[in-house]
Order: structure tokens, then C-alpha cells, then sequence
């Protein structure tokens, strides 16, 4: 695939931030739900944030829904000019490289933000702060289904998927992710820290990366409320199935080499983490990126030995029949 370099600011050359807060707001051909969207963040109790959008090359009316916003808010949204990245972590990672603030919000364009989600979130990450000085902190929480008329499909993602929103250590992280972007804030130092990423096509997606930085580096806290209303539709770049439904142990069936594939994927990623940050303290994460050069039974020991499973039956079933 074709590699993507990434040019980020330098902290020498930052401007200084407008606001305490920046959501950063991807969109590829969003048209259909963009505004709801917009209507949901502008709409939102704590208001100490701007909105940074960059646009990927949209095909539809995207581009033209979010100049119209733009000059309705002109102090709220700013449009990042730039030419296509290519893909949603992509978008996001140029995102969180060119905008300077004290804290960064991932936004997804079809998505509906409750109207106190950025407080809610920002009481917790301050919260935290206070407790770890300096430290890079990541914020999470739980989102509410919907369907594409945001009528409420399930009330937990996490109970829907069988997600342990508990299993945000190194070893838990570096097989699943169970940190969903669209939910997350991030401070300064951590956001510092992510973009020390070498090559973006080695990761899988940037929330991922970003949660394992964390996992590292720094701390993760869950706010234990549903925050988003997390929309279903038929374009979803990534969605929320149910674990044990028929269609989705039917399609995990069928798709073996897809589940493999997946699997090796932490691995390329896992071996991009050590490739970054070096090898003094990344033992673990070394010998996890190694896993395809070993025997199954030396793959399996490694996982029971360093307690690197996922959450549920049926998941971990899949990393050892096919991990």
C-alpha cells in the first residue's frame, strides 16, 4: 500500500492556542450526518473548545456543509487546509500534529456527542492531573448504540461487545484494544508523545497507538457513563457488532485468514512501538512482535505467562487456535 509520511509541526513553531480543548474532526463524505454532528458539539454544556476539521478529499457535500458552519462559527471551527492522507488514522494523526492545545478530543464525523461529554470528560482528566503532574494521561469512556435515526440500539457498547473497559495495562493492550477513539481525551504530554511515531502504516488505527503510548508512559481512566451516541450505519469504518451474535461467529468462521491477518497486525504494530521508543524497557513488547517467528506452544505459554488475553471466550479461543 502506498506509505503515507506525515508532516507534523515543531513545538518551536506552535502557535499559541485559541482554546483550552480542540476537537479534532475528521471527514471523508460525511454529508448525511456532518451536521447532527456539528449541532452536537456547538451544543455543549462546557464551551472552552475550538473545532479543527480536515477534510480528506470528499466527494459529496461535506466540504461545502463545513464552510457553511465555518462562517456561521467562525470562532468555534477552524478547516485545516492539506492534501488527502488517505485513511481515518491518517486524517487524525495530521489532525494532532498541526493543532496546539492543552487537550485533544477525537471526533468522529456521523457520531451525536451527549451535551455534557466534553465536561464530563474534562472533570475527569483534571481530576487525574492533579494526581499525576506531568504525567500523559488518557481519558475514556463508554458509548451508548444507535441505529442511523440515533434510536438506541444497545445502551453499553462495552456490554454489547463483552468489552472489560479494565484491560487498558501494556500486556492487555498490545492484542486488543478496547479504547474507542470518538470517546477519548488526551493532554499535552501524551499527545508529545504519540507523535514520536516513526511510520503510520505500521499502526493500525491512531487510538490504538495512542492508548498503548498511554498503557507505557503514562495513565488511562475510565469514566463509567456513555457519553456518545454511537451511530450504525452501512459506511461505518468501524462498528459495534455483538459478540456472540450468529452473523458474527459465522463471519469469524469464515474469514480465517482476515482473523490471522488481524493478529499479525499488533505484532507489525507492536515491533513500530519498539522501533520508536527503543528497546531499554520494551522487552516484553519486543518478544510479542516476535510471536510469528515461534512455535504455537511457545506462543501459547507467552500469552499465559504474561497474562495477554482479550476479552471473552470466543476472542481468546481465536488467539489461540489462530495467534
Amino acid at each position: 500500500s502506498k506509505k503515507i509520511k506525515l508532516k507534523f509541526k515543531s513545538e518551536e513553531n506552535m502557535k499559541q492556542c485559541d482554546s483550552k480543548i480542540a476537537i479534532l474532526l475528521a471527514t471523508y463524505n460525511g454529508e448525511k450526518y456532518i451536521q447532527e454532528q456539528l449541532d452536537s458539539l456547538l451544543d455543549q454544556s462546557y464551551q472552552d473548545f475550538k473545532i479543527y476539521i480536515h477534510d480528506d478529499d470528499s466527494k459529496d457535500m461535506t466540504v461545502d456543509i463545513l464552510m457553511k458552519y465555518k462562517k456561521m462559527f467562525p470562532k468555534k471551527i477552524e478547516i485545516l487546509e492539506g492534501k488527502s492522507t488517505g485513511s481515518p488514522k491518517n486524517n487524525f494523526l495530521y489532525l494532532l500534529g498541526n493543532v496546539d492545545a492543552e487537550y485533544y478530543m477525537f471526533c468522529d464525523q456521523d457520531d451525536f456527542w451527549k451535551k455534557d461529554k466534553v465536561q464530563k470528560t474534562y472533570d475527569k482528566m483534571i481530576e487525574n492531573e492533579e494526581k499525576n503532574k506531568s504525567k500523559p494521561i488518557l481519558v475514556f469512556s463508554d458509548l451508548e448504540v444507535v441505529n442511523e435515526k440515533l434510536e438506541s440500539l444497545s445502551l453499553s457498547m462495552n456490554k454489547l461487545q463483552n468489552l472489560k473497559p479494565n484491560k487498558i495495562f501494556i500486556n492487555d493492550l498490545l492484542c486488543q484494544n478496547v479504547i474507542t477513539g470518538c470517546t477519548v481525551m488526551i493532554n499535552y504530554y501524551l499527545r508529545n508523545l504519540s507523535l514520536k511515531l516513526k511510520e503510520c502504516e505500521n499502526i493500525i488505527m491512531h487510538d490504538w497507538w495512542i492508548s498503548l503510548v498511554a498503557a507505557k508512559y503514562g495513565i488511562i481512566v475510565y469514566c463509567d457513563e456513555q457519553l456518545i451516541l454511537y451511530r450504525q450505519h452501512s459506511k461505518n469504518n468501524v462498528g459495534a457488532k455483538k459478540l456472540y451474535s450468529f452473523k458474527y461467529l459465522k463471519s469469524r468462521l469464515l474469514n480465517l485468514k482476515e482473523t490471522r491477518d488481524s493478529i499479525n497486525k499488533t505484532r507489525i504494530q507492536a515491533e513500530e512501538f519498539c522501533n520508536t521508543f527503543g528497546m531499554d524497557d520494551n522487552y516484553l513488547i519486543y518478544l510479542y512482535s516476535q510471536l510469528s517467528n515461534v512455535s504455537k506452544f511457545r506462543r501459547i505459554s507467552f500469552y499465559i505467562k504474561n497474562k495477554i488475553w482479550k476479552s471473552g471466550l470466543v476472542r481468546n479461543l481465536g488467539l489461540i487456535i489462530y495467534g
